[in-house]
């Protein structure tokens, strides 16, 4: 295994189901949201979901809402037909959404798919989240009440009734069955429920009791209330059915029609219509839209064929008005579609809402004044990271990464630029495209680096962390195999293997600390300490299920996150580590539930030291650590349009990758955002909390040109 060191480079350049006592959880002491990122100019036009769009809604004054499974919230303008704005919501996807009437609120339902459920009330216009209500079975349907009194999650085993101003339970749940639709009457006395049991029930809601049932078909997929609630309509794999909703009886029947959803362009209104697909797949090219009119007792049918005009497929949909509806396409687009009559026959056509193309970061790191950052098309740059310097440049030279994604910098002013997981066709790094280090040998711009190239070519399996310390670079891949290379001496210089490894970092001289998975054997410690010169290793014990991310941070302190079982309940912990005496590290953080995603960053200011970290989702905390705690208590940062997904730390303050892929800096003692640098296709934007903005471009990226030292025998 060797080396190949480069010449010197010239260049300038993120239920059953009870809601218990603590389940809703307000977000009064959040700061509010820093308005100059999301209120933007009359004539921005926001970026569109990344991803698949899950639902849409329209609230009938000019707003379009959807969301995705990025989770992200976007609000379109239907009279200018384009994206107004965009801001995240949950860091999973967000499955279902409803508008409170009347109101600026919208309740969103999250999940990470994996057992994590959540119900988020937000005040969308004020960017606030009004409270959160953890839940423990998927969500089946959610709507709210007519006026707004309550929101209806309906679940496996009935309809629960949530006080829409307090997130409190009303009563217990409705009925003992599964409900995919609940609609209130407009005096919020009677509640309709549909439940693929078979089952069609009113219930008295001033009681809380069962009115009348009937037997209905079951298992009725996407099912629609239209003409003031007297029909409901929905299909099996016996056909689509129009139900009478006063006496259960089957008004219509007619064939089924695979992939397809019903629609209701009014619930006041004697029709409803159904996009049918020519297969399961919602095919983004030409489709059916089937209109059904009850008229005294009878169904009329109608037939209009549709062409969206682009590929794709179709992930969702949602009625507008009578001659227009909405559909949300896997690839994060919106379209409006609309009916025109020519002729005997009827077309339809589509046009796509306008949207922002962001480019995104995919990763960045910061020491010593620089940032390094690799943008979705795996272009790397440096910049400073101070943002009034960086507004004081009108470009930013690029560099080609070789399929790059990650970046890693120790403090002796050293980026590796590697690529987690596999590469752009789908294997682990093999062939030209190899992790590089550049070692920075001028500090400003025009920024110089030495850069070296390293052959890992025998590491058969996808990278799932990398460290950087001085004259050593680890890799450690999917399997647990670790392996350490030197750069001076251009070879690989130690081993290790376990299939418990999760994350490692290099402490003091000689020293590896793994982040292990000490759940799968009984009695295993979280850490371990390995020796990379003798290879001894030492079980660093700490009461925890298993350690899942290490960090090392510019002071030279080690942090590992660890997940706790207390017997009761699931707790995350960042645990300080104590490299001199292990079985002395402490817990300086922690937070109820399970997130092993959340980042965390370290800096100093005013000889304090800080600790900022992600919390599930709600955004990140500074919190004083150390000797001196300086008035002590946790403090919620300000946010940008999303959460932070990865920190990064400076001499005195802090930056972020949030999840909107832009850079964002922060004030290191209040939390307050600062500035926000965003990338286009051929320029950037770095806009400031003072209202400041700078524009700047990319000069084309410069190729890597190396010149390669002959290749040593592999050791």
């Amino acid at each position: 295994m060797w080396f190949s060191r480069f010449s010197k480079n010239f260049a300038s350049v993120a239920l059953f189901f009870f809601l218990s006592a603590g389940a809703v959880f307000a977000a009064d002491d959040a700061p509010p949201l820093d308005r100059w990122v999301t209120r933007p100019e009359s004539n921005f036009i926001a970026p569109s979901h990344r991803g698949t769009v899950n639902c849409i809604v329209y609230d009938g004054d000019g707003n379009i809402f959807t969301a995705g499974n990025d989770g992200f919230l976007v609000i379109w303008d239907r009279a200018a037909q384009a994206a107004r704005e965009r801001f995240q919501l949950s860091p999973y996807a967000i499955e279902k959404i409803a508008l409170r009437p009347g109101n600026h609120e919208i309740a969103v339902y999250e999940s990470n798919g994996a057992g994590f459920y959540r119900v988020s009330i937000w005040d969308y216009a004020g960017k606030t989240r009004r409270y959160s209500i953890s839940i423990t079975s998927p969500v089946l349907y959610c709507a709210y009440t007519a006026r707004g009194t309550y929101l209806l999650l309906c679940f496996a085993n009935g309809v629960l009734l949530v006080d829409s101003d307090t997130g409190k339970q009303r009563g217990n749940t409705l009925g003992e069955y599964p409900v995919t639709l609940a609609v209130s009457s407009r005096t919020e006395r009677t509640l309709q429920v549909y439940s693929p049991s078979g089952t069609l029930s009113y219930w008295d809601l001033d009681k809380g009791a069962l009115s009348q049932s009937f037997s209905v078909p079951a298992n009725l997929r996407t099912p629609v209330v239209f003409g003031n609630y007297r029909f409901i309509a929905g299909q099996n794999d016996d056909g689509l059915f129009v139900l009478d909703a006063v006496s259960g009886k089957t008004l219509f029947q007619t064939e089924a029609a695979r992939g397809s959803m019903l629609l209701c362009a009014d619930d006041s209104g004697d029709s409803f219509f159904r996009l049918a697909f020519d297969s399961a797949e919602s095919s983004g090219g030409n489709f059916k839209r089937e209109d059904f009119t009850v008229e005294a007792g009878a169904v009329r049918r109608g037939e209009i064929e549709i062409s969206l005009g682009s590929g794709g497929l179709i992930s969702s949909a949602a009625p507008l008005d009578a001659s227009h509806f909405l559909i949300g396409v896997d690839d994060g687009r919106l379209a409006l579609v609309t009916n025109s009559y020519s002729g005997d026959g009827v077309d339809g056509g589509a046009a796509f809402f306008l949207f922002q193309n962001q480019k995104g970061i995919f990763d960045a790191a910061c020491v010593n004044g620089v940032m390094a950052f690799i943008d979705e098309d795996g272009r790397g740059a440096f910049i400073p990271a101070d943002f009034n310097e960086l507004a004081e440049r009108d470009s930013i030279d690029l560099f080609n990464t070789d399929s790059a994604n990650r970046i890693t910098a120790d403090n002796k002013n050293a980026f590796l630029f590697w690529r987690y997981g596999a590469d752009l066709n789908g294997d682990s790094f093999t062939g030209a495209a190899f992790p590089f280090v550049r070692r920075l040998i001028k500090e400003s711009p025009p920024y110089a680096w030495e850069e070296y190239v390293i052959d890992n070519s025998d590491m058969r399996n996808p990278l799932r962390g990398a460290a950087l310390s001085g004259d050593k670079v680890l890799f450690l891949d999917v399997l647990g195999e670790m392996k350490v290379f030197s750069i001076e001496e251009r070879r690989r210089v130690f081993s290790y293997s376990s299939a418990l490894s999760l994350d490692a970092v290099f402490v003091g001289g000689r020293n590896i600390l793994i982040a292990y998975n000490a759940d799968i054997l009984s009695g295993a410690a979280p850490f371990l300490l390995v020796d990379d010169v003798s290879g001894e290793t030492l079980p660093v014990s700490y009461p925890a299920l298993m350690a899942f991310a290490l960090y090392k941070s510019p002071l030279d302190n080690v942090y590992g996150a660890v997940l706790k079982n207390t017997g009761r309940r699931i707790t995350t912990e960042i645990v300080r580590f104590n490299a001199a005496v292990p079985e002395s590290s402490s817990s300086v953080f922690e937070y109820d539930g399970e997130d092993t995603n959340f980042p965390f960053i370290e800096y100093s200011l005013k000889n304090i030291e800080y600790l900022v970290s992600g919390a599930g989702g709600e955004g990140a905390y500074i919190i004083p650590i150390g000797a001196l705690r300086g008035g002590g208590s946790r403090k919620l940062i300000g946010r940008s349009p999303a959460f932070p997904r990865k920190l990064l730390s400076q001499n005195n303050s802090f930056a972020a990758l949030d999840g909107d892929d832009s850079i964002v800096w922060y004030d290191g003692a209040s939390g307050r955002l600062l500035a926000m640098l965003r990338l286009y296709q051929n320029e950037w934007l770095l806009s400031t909390s003072s209202g400041k903005v700078k524009h700047g471009i990319f000069p084309p990226a410069r190729q890597r040109v190396s010149h390669t030292l002959r290749a040593r025998q592999r050791v």
